[in-house]
Order: C-alpha cells, then structure tokens, then sequence
C-alpha cells in the first residue's frame, strides 16, 4: 500500500531440495537482470538452514525465520514507495518500537530494514466520519489459529487503543473493525499504527505486520441562518454560521454549486457571510490539512433582493407670496408618504400635501418626498417650488378734473420681478374692457367717469 514489497510464502516446506528450487525461482524473479548477489546470499543462508532441519517443529520454525530474512532482505533492495505524509522522525520512531516488538517475540531483525509489510486493507487516511473500516492481513497462514490485532499511537511515549475498534469472527476470518470515529481528538493527523500476529495451536508466531494510517477530523456541522432574510436593493444581507473550528475552512456556496468569495479560516467563532444577491445560500467546510474531509453545514440561507419603489415628487408650480404650495406625490399604494422640507423637518405624511407659502417667504424652496412599499424598501425624490415676491402698486391721478377735462390715473408699480406684463383696471370692482397699460386715461372725461378705480398689476413671475 505504501511500500513495495514482494514476499514468497513458502508454507510448509518438508523437502530441503524444494526449498532451494523455490528460493532460486523467487530469487530470479526478484534480480531479474543478472545481479545475483543477493540471491546467492540467499542460497548460502537456505544451506545453512536446511542443515539444521532434523524435526517437523524445527522445519516449521527455521522456515519462518527464513521467509523474515528473505522479507527483510528484499525490503532493503525493493523500490520504496513510502508516503510522503509520513516524517523521517516518525517513521523512525515506529521502526524502532516494532523491531523492539519483534525482538521481543524472539523474531529476527535485519539491521536497517522496515520490519512489516503493509496491510492492503488499511487505507492511507480517514476521516473521523468514516463509520467503520474491516481490516484483515494480505495472507493468513495455513497454520494459524489465532489472529491478534493492536492499535498504536507514539505521540511522545507509545499508547495502545483497544476501544478504538472491535474483533469480528475468529480463527483465520477474524476481522478487525476499526471505527476512525472513535479516535479522539488528540490523535488526528498522526502516524496511527495497526500491527498483528498470527500464532498457530502451539502459541508461537507464524506471522506478523505493522502499518500505519492517519485519521483526519471532519468538520462539525454548525447552523447557517437566517433561513430566510429580504432586503432592499443597495442592502447587504449577513448570513452567520453559528461556530466555526480552528484549521476549517469555510466557504460559502450559491444554489448554483458556485464558491462565492474566498474561503474563511475557522479560529472558534461565529462566522458571518456579506452577500447582497437573491440566492439561496449554503456553507461548506473542509478540514485544511485533508480536503476529502468535508462537511456541509446545516441549513440554507435564502435572500431576497427586493427593488426600491420610484417615488414621482411634483408640485402645483411656482406661487407668489401669500399662495398655497401645492405638492403632490405618486405611485398610488405606498405604504407610507413622509414630505420634509429642506431643514429635514416634517411638514406632512398625505400623499398631496397643502402648505402656505407665508410660512416659507420669498425664495425657492426644496421639499423631499419619502416613500415605503409593502416590502418596507424606501426611497425618495425631491421638488422644488419658488415663492415670488409680489409687485408693490401705488397708484397716482390728477383728480379732480372739470367736465370735458382728461383724466390721467397711473399704476406706479415697483416691486416683484421689475417686468411688469400685465396691468387689469377696474371702475367699482367691474373690469374696464381694452385697459391694459400702465396708465389709464379717460379724455373727455364728464360726470358719468365718478367712481372708484383700481388696477391689478401682475409681473413676470405671475
């Protein structure tokens, strides 16, 4: 799995010439392209072996510690395929502690050599969501009885972890079950060593392996809200994560699988998302250190962007002092009309609005309608109205005047715009027709031409 290694088993081999043929065919195998120096060695030490073969028990046990030194031997010529998430400070760690393990059994070592060849059933790497994994050896010996599995930590001083898993079956199909989600916090993204031992009915070891595996922790699954939230176009919206876990990443998502922003680094609080489009939100985490670990936080945000209203402010017109302002505000259906004038002050909440103008005085003045629809979105639009001074008229005659005499009456207006476009003249509050000027002359004047006069100036503004 994480080294290559290619093992012969010889089984029960009774034969002393057998032995030798099949050392010598493995042995070729092995060096390939002549080099057969090592096979040699090989062939030197079978001898010496075979020598000492004089009992079933004896074939048995030399037999065994025959096929460790060709294991071990081909370990130091094979081509490592060790992973790389392992440190040269670990792995010497683990070396030395499983060589003492096999000294202890009375096992031979070679000098430098990895003593274990990997379990093929043992993955590379968990995560701590993983449920539950069925470990079993490559190759179960035809003489074992009994298959022993423990669970090894070297996080300063070794530590065994029983609990971290459970047997399953007996004799040669006993199955470990290891859980990754019972491995405590302590021990995520460190070296996790599984070894066994075979032993046939006598009690001695026929056959034993070690390797390693890390367990990574999956994020924890916090909450996302609001579930729902509306705001108004120009608006942010926060989405909040109710927690978050050092060395996670957050990253938040559309409906559309698409990331949004960059992902965030979780330091043990809350985390908050500024969106301002209408999606429907999720967040995802993963674990920094191994990406394949990964949990989708529970629960979506949905955000509704709703537009603002278009508020039409107007007004009756310009106005000479002492005239009503008229303004007039739309669309009809607003949930709310506010009018305030250019001090920010309220002057009225109807959608048509009366003011007098006395209360402003001459000027132009600017009045700014706010609006709210249904969704609670606001806007606003503004109108300006002019307040116009009014022309002052002083009227002047050169009354009294004999009969058949003229009579002069004039205007004398000042005041207002200074233009004067408009001049109506009155005789006991009845319009004089074809009377519009300045001056009002009647010539011959007689007695019919007694009466009060008047005149109604209007200046350029109206």
């Amino acid at each position: 799995m994480r080294q290559c290694y290619m093992s012969v088993k010889l089984g029960l081999v009774c034969n002393y010439g057998l032995l030798i043929k099949i050392l010598k065919d493995y042995g070729r195998f092995l060096m390939g392209f002549g080099n057969d120096v090592i096979f040699l060695m090989l062939c030197r030490r079978v001898e010496k072996l075979g020598a000492e073969i004089n009992s079933k028990f004896m074939k048995r046990m030399l037999l065994f510690r025959f096929r460790w030194f060709v294991s071990l031997v081909i370990a130091l010529v094979s081509v490592s395929a060790f992973a790389q998430d392992i440190s040269k400070k670990e792995l010497r760690q683990a070396t030395n502690y499983f060589t003492e393990k096999r000294v202890s059994y009375g096992l031979p070592v070679l000098k430098g050599a990895r003593p274990g060849n990997p379990i093929s059933s043992l993955g590379d790497k968990y995560c701590s969501d993983a449920g539950f994994v069925d470990i079993v050896p490559d190759n179960v010996d035809a003489d074992a009885v009994t298959i022993e599995w423990t669970i090894t930590t070297i996080v300063g001083s070794s530590e065994e972890h029983p609990d971290w898993a459970e047997y399953v079956g007996s004799g040669q199909s006993t199955v470990l079950r290891f859980y990754p989600d019972r491995v405590t916090s302590e021990y995520y993204n460190v070296p996790i060593y599984f070894e066994y031992i075979q032993k046939n009915n006598l009690g001695f070891i026929v056959d034993t392996e070690w390797d390693y595996t890390y367990v990574y922790q999956t994020p924890t699954a916090f909450d996302l809200s609001p579930a729902t939230i509306d705001i108004c176009a120009g608006e942010n919206a926060t989405l909040t994560l109710s927690g978050s876990e050092t060395g996670m990443e957050y990253q938040l998502f559309d409906s559309g699988d698409n990331p949004i922003g960059f992902p965030v680094n979780g330091n043990g609080s809350p985390i908050s998302f500024i969106v301002n489009t209408t999606e429907t939100y999720r967040v995802e985490a993963v674990n920094g250190t191994e990406s394949t670990c990964t949990a989708v936080m529970n629960g979506t945000s949905t955000v509704t962007v709703n537009p603002l209203p278009v508020p039409v402010a107007s007004n009756g017109g310009d106005v000479c002092l002492g005239e009503d302002i008229l303004l007039y505000a739309d669309p009809d259906g607003m949930a709310s009309y506010t009018w305030t004038n250019a001090g920010g002050t309220e002057v009225g909440t109807s959608q048509d609005i009366t003011l007098s103008s006395n209360d402003y005085g001459v000027g132009t003045h600017t009045f700014t309608l706010t609006i709210q629809d249904v969704t609670t979105c606001v806007n606003s639009s503004t109108t300006s109205v002019t307040v116009s001074e009014n022309p002052v008229v002083a009227p002047s005659y050169n009354s009294p005047v004999c009969d058949g005499g003229s009579l002069v009456i004039s205007a004398n207006a000042s005041g207002g715009s200074g233009t004067y476009t408009t001049y109506t003249w009155t005789k006991g509050g009845v319009v004089i027709g074809g009377e519009t000027g300045a001056t009002l002359t009647i010539d011959p004047a007689d007695v019919t031409d007694n009466g009060t006069y008047g005149v109604t100036v209007e200046d350029s503004n109206g």
